[in-house]
């Protein structure tokens, strides 16, 4: 019988070799699997109790066939399953009419054909590759499953004598996916093998196969990456692209780490290539850095020319410092001179102004509604199944993390790494329970909607009725692969983000925005702005449109700092303009009279934003709204102007009220206590009647604009509520507070200068020491000595000419020979003892620092409450008085400098004058009366 190949044809060429297959069996372990491997019928027979084989029994107890996935069935028996509805008692009463059937690629053995795989057909060199990379797999407790090695070599070409010769990528029609996997992993480390038996280096040219150079792939995954190349030819100057490479091979970092460095480097080499140092590395300053910084701060995403964040470009920066720190440690960069260094005062990426059109990559809503409803689309095509859990699973799964991310705004790492008892009845009221892992913040608690809660419940139920994945039994959304779960439990954020929730984005149909073209037809959104962390923003923004208190929205999102909150509560002058102009008009009296105004500028200017509404009392308005002289009971003002956007403002302020009066009445309070309560609801429930009325008069366009206008006012009253409006008495200078000051201020002067003279005193007995240590002379290796930054050496004169001294006295007689100490051992205990005695140095240190800092603000505080107003005034009219008599004097000064500048030109003609007629004068007298 003709067997088909998945593989595509052998080359001309074989790569297998008798010597290659003798270093391949140098290398293998004689005592590999004694129990499983027989290497004398080259026969391998799976033990089912030895958890790094993947064979297992199918679930059903009369079926006698192997699965490679624990507690699931054959696909004889799930196919039955299926057909029948899954009954709860399928695995103990279902018999199977036919024996399992499996295509053998062994003819004999203690279970032919199912659990075992042989080798004795293929040739040497073939069979001493395969065990090679199953021996290596071992090593990372990879495990080994036999079906898959059947389907390998069932399919192999006849006459092959080595995996390398069925190329890269393969030729595969029909294989499962893993399989054809495992066949390119077995490769990958094949290519590696021979690498090491040529004895070639894999970095010497500028394009590096990831494969072969054995780097990580990314800080999070502890594996070798198997594919990709990286690219260092962007870079146009050989000597900054030979140091970059040296940095790869030197400090190993990972491949995304170092695809990175060489991203930014190639972008510093293009702002160098307009210099004229920059193939003359030795003539480089300060001013190439200063380009190099300037190119990295106006930097551009090459995918789609959008501006970088400040966070990325800071990122990038800091790239090109650790590279360029390497460079200086490394001795790389002795021939540049110093001055071509990152300074800290110079360098820096300045923070950029950010405003709420900026700080939202937040999905908006009109689009989430449209993501809703495809949401039964989300994975509704894969066909991929695991341990009994079948496709649909695996999407009710993503499903349920997206609704939760949307619904709760948790980062997408704290939604996928949930636990599966997240959900906790506080009060009758749901709470869910996240690890915010972002700022190693555990066990945060967080209030939801019962409707969230609802479908948490309900992905929890069945959830309980799969069967359990080994290794995963903590958490509510398991891993959903073999090999994830070797590394991570839980399904990842970047597997969510990257692969399910982009896929399920890019394959919806349409998605519209609410922007017309040209046609009046509505525009697509531009997919590539909806990410999964962008329901996160979205959740922010609607709690900030909807009015939440800035405070209570930091603990939601679980800020440490308001400044981030602030973000969400930001408007753009041109959004806010727009705003007024649309509910300026819909203002009216406490009465309900119509106040409106086209004028938004006049609008603003007239009235003060107070609890219920505009406030245009002058004295109120001049004091920015702190200063009512009813104490706010705006109802019975006729300064009183409220408009659109005060709505849920109102609706609060009738709840309270009544709320207050009946406290009142069972208080038994005053008749007129009562009395105000009632005016004033009565008040403002005429307000809101005649707000509503004018509202219900408008088409549902405008009134869907005045909405979005109130929204965006709504934001700017809480934002500019936070800050606190009382102004502040400011202390005057005085005589003994300005000697106080100036003392204070001397001895820092003087701290600082001594703190120096100390550095440069180490600097310099730096210096002398590696000297006399024959130890090689660099500013990085002094810096380290003498504990001070490379900055300090590069910019301190003395220290840095002692530097130069050195390294020129070394060039010109070279490194003397020193004794070389032994090295002396440390134990593992001498560490840890000094690891706590320095935490327990940095505690105290820090413990110091937060008490000398409350000091501070105590000491500045009090100066601050003891000046008086009046004291602050007279001084300002003495220096006002002082600084018009200045003016006058300067006027003065200013007019005679003139006058004196006239007359000095006319001095100046005059000697001019005299001299040409001396001259003439001598001149006339005969040389003989001379």
């Amino acid at each position: 019988m003709t067997v088909a190949h998945d593989y595509a044809e052998l080359p001309a060429s074989q790569v297998a070799r008798t010597d290659w297959a003798a270093w391949l069996a140098d290398r293998l372990d004689l005592q590999w699997r004694t129990g499983e491997w027989d290497s004398g019928s080259l026969l391998f027979t799976a033990d089912l109790d030895n958890p790094r084989t993947r064979a297992f029994a199918c679930r059903v107890a009369a079926c006698d066939a192997l699965v490679e996935s624990p507690a699931s069935h054959c696909e004889a028996c799930r196919a039955v399953s299926a057909r029948r509805g899954h009954p709860p008692d399928f695995d103990t009463t279902h018999t199977p009419s036919l024996p399992a059937v499996r295509q053998p690629n062994v003819g004999d053995g203690l279970q032919p054909g199912r659990s075992q795989f042989a080798l004795g057909d293929l040739s040497g060199a073939l069979r001493a590759e395969i065990l090679y990379c199953l021996q290596r797999r071992d090593e990372e407790d990879r495990p080994v499953v036999p079906a898959m090695m059947r389907r390998i070599v069932r399919n192999l070409p006849p006459g092959l004598s080595s995996l390398l010769d069925l190329g890269t990528p393969l030729s595969i029609t029909h294989l499962p996916k893993t399989t054809y996997s495992l066949v390119n992993d077995m490769q990958v480390r094949l290519r590696r093998a021979r690498v090491q038996y040529d004895g070639v280096d894999p970095t010497l040219g500028d394009v590096w196969d990831c494969a072969l150079v054995g780097l990580l792939s990314a800080p999070n995954r502890r594996y070798p990456a198997a594919s990709g190349h990286l690219d260092f030819r962007p870079i146009r100057q050989e000597w900054l692209r030979e140091i970059v490479k040296e940095y790869g091979r030197a400090v190993r970092p990972t491949v995304a780490e170092l695809r990175r460095t060489v991203n930014v480097t190639a972008l510093a080499s293009n702002a160098l290539a307009s210099r004229t140092a920059a193939e003359r590395p030795q003539t480089l300053a300060l001013a190439d850095m200063t380009v190099v910084v300037e190119a990295i701060e106006i930097a551009r995403n090459p995918k789609d020319g959008s501006a970088y964040s400040q966070a990325q470009r800071k990122a990038m920066l800091g790239w090109w410092r650790r590279l360029l720190q390497y460079a200086r440690l490394a001795g790389l960069m002795d021939d540049i001179p110093g001055v071509f260094a990152l300074s800290p005062e110079l360098h820096g990426i300045e923070a950029v102004d950010t405003t709420e059109d900026e700080s939202g990559r937040a999905i908006p809503e009109h689009v989430i509604a449209q993501l809703d409803r495809y949401v039964p689309l989300m994975s509704a095509d894969s066909t991929y199944k695991h341990a009994d859990w079948q496709a649909g699973d695996f999407a009710a799964m993503y499903q349920e993390v997206y609704r939760i991310i949307r619904d709760t705004g948790r980062r997408p790492e704290e939604a996928t790494s949930l636990k599966r008892d997240c959900l906790r009845w506080i009060d009758g009221k749901p709470s869910l329970i996240y690890d915010n892992r972002k700022r190693r913040r555990y066990g945060r608690r967080l209030p939801i909607s019962p409707e969230t809660a609802r479908h948490i419940q309900q992905w929890q139920k069945h959830r309980d009725s799969l069967p359990e994945m080994p290794g995963c039994e903590e958490w509510l959304f398991p891993a959903p692969g073999a090999t994830r779960r070797s590394r991570v439990r839980y399904l990842t954020a970047h597997y969510f983000s990257a692969r399910v929730f982009r896929e399920w984005v890019d394959g919806i149909p349409e998605l519209l925005d609410n922007r017309l073209d040209d046609n009046g037809d509505q525009v697509p959104y531009r997919r590539s702005e909806i990410i999964a962390y962008g329901l996160r923003h979205a959740y922010a923004q609607r709690h900030a449109d909807a009015g939440t208190a800035i405070d209570v929205l930091c603990k939601l999102m679980d800020h440490r700092s308001l400044d981030v909150t602030m973000g969400y509560y930001t408007v753009s002058q041109e959004r806010r303009r727009k705003a007024v102009e649309t509910v300026a008009v819909l203002a009216a009296d406490r009465h309900g009279n119509p106040r409106g105004s086209n004028d938004p500028l006049a609008y603003e200017l007239r009235s003060v934003a107070v609890p219920n509404g505009g406030c245009t009392e002058p004295s109120n308005v001049k004091a920015g709204g702190g200063h009512c002289r009813i104490r706010f009971q705006c109802a019975g003002c006729d300064f009183y102007e409220p408009d659109p956007s005060y709505r849920p403002a109102l609706e609060q302020t009738i709840a309270d009220l009544r709320a207050d009066r009946e406290a009142a009445t069972a208080m038994g309070a005053a008749d007129w206590v009562l009395a105000n309560f009632e005016h004033q609801l009565e008040a403002y429930a005429k307000v809101l009647a005649e707000m509503d009325e004018r509202l219900a008069g408008l088409s549902p366009q405008e009134r869907d604009a005045v909405e979005a206008a109130s929204k965006e006012l709504r934001k700017v009253r809480a934002s500019q509520a936070f800050f606190p409006g009382d102004t502040l008495d400011i202390s005057p200078v005085t005589d003994p507070t300005t000697v106080a000051r100036e003392a204070r201020v001397e001895r820092l002067r003087q701290a600082r200068t001594a703190d120096s003279k100390a550095k440069t005193k180490r600097s310099l007995d730096a210096v002398a020491g590696l000297v006399a240590a024959g130890e090689r002379i660099t500013v990085a290796r002094v810096a380290r000595k003498a504990a001070v930054s490379t900055w300090f050496v590069y910019n301190s004169p003395v220290v840095h000419q002692a530097v130069q001294a050195a390294v020129q006295e070394q060039a010109r007689h070279g490194i003397p020979a020193a004794a070389i100490l032994p090295k002396q051992r440390v134990s593992e205990a001498s560490l840890q003892t000094d690891l706590a005695l320095a935490r327990e140095e940095i505690k105290g240190l820090r413990t110091e620092r937060d008490r000398l800092q409350e000091r501070v603000r105590l000491a500045l505080g009090a100066e601050i409450d003891d000046v008086q107003r009046t004291e602050l005034l007279c001084r300002i009219r003495d220096l006002e008085s002082h600084n018009a008599l200045l003016i006058s004097e300067v006027a003065e000064e200013t007019a005679r400098a003139g006058r004196l500048e006239r007359r000095t030109v006319e001095l100046e003609d005059e000697v001019t004058a005299v001299r040409r007629a001396l001259t003439r004068s001598i001149r006339a007298v005969p040389s003989s009366a001379r």
